[in-house]
Order: structure tokens, then C-alpha cells, then sequence
């Protein structure tokens, strides 16, 4: 499991399903399942054929890209709003 779920698994008490499911998932312990979970919902993928399934997915793939972008502009946009808020209400506040 990768290092921040697992910082965010001992920070919280509570876990979601999917945090659970991910750690069962990832356990070296647990790899064939893994490798039989991923087979048996990707083989009937597979008679749709390579280029219907690059044609459907690649529009959504590209839109996703796009919204990915545009959130983490956003966050890094109110990132360096709430750096500068906090940097002016210290300035503002006397020094003692």
C-alpha cells in the first residue's frame, strides 16, 4: 500500500471500505487473489477489442487529465491565497 494510506490508515480510527479493501488488496500476502481478481474482471474486457476500447476510453481518459488539472490549479490557487492571508494577519498583529 502506498506510504500516504498508510500515514492516512494510523491517522484516522475509522477506515473507509476502500482504504480496507486496498490494504487486503495490496498485501504481498494476498497477491494471487489480487492477480485472479484483476483477471477475472478484465477477460471479458478483452472481446470488445483493442480499438473500441482505446476509442471509448481515451476521450474519457483526456477529460479526466483535464479535471485533474484544473483542481490542482484551484487548491494551488487557494494555497497561496490562505499563505498570503496568514503572512498579512501576522504582519498586522503587534510584535511584542
Amino acid at each position: 500500500m502506498g506510504e500516504f494510506a498508510q500515514k492516512r490508515a494510523q491517522r484516522t480510527e475509522k477506515r473507509s471500505v476502500l482504504l480496507r479493501f486496498a490494504e487486503l488488496y495490496s498485501a504481498p500476502a494476498h497477491r494471487d487473489l489480487a492477480v485472479f481478481l484483476n483477471l477475472v474482471l478484465l477477460y471479458p474486457v478483452s472481446f470488445f477489442g483493442f480499438e473500441n476500447i482505446v476509442d471509448a476510453l481515451y476521450p474519457f481518459v483526456g477529460l479526466c487529465g483535464v479535471l485533474m488539472t484544473a483542481y490542482t490549479a484551484v487548491n494551488l490557487v487557494r494555497h497561496v491565497a490562505r499563505k498570503r492571508k496568514l503572512r498579512r494577519l501576522s504582519r498586522a498583529l503587534p510584535q511584542p
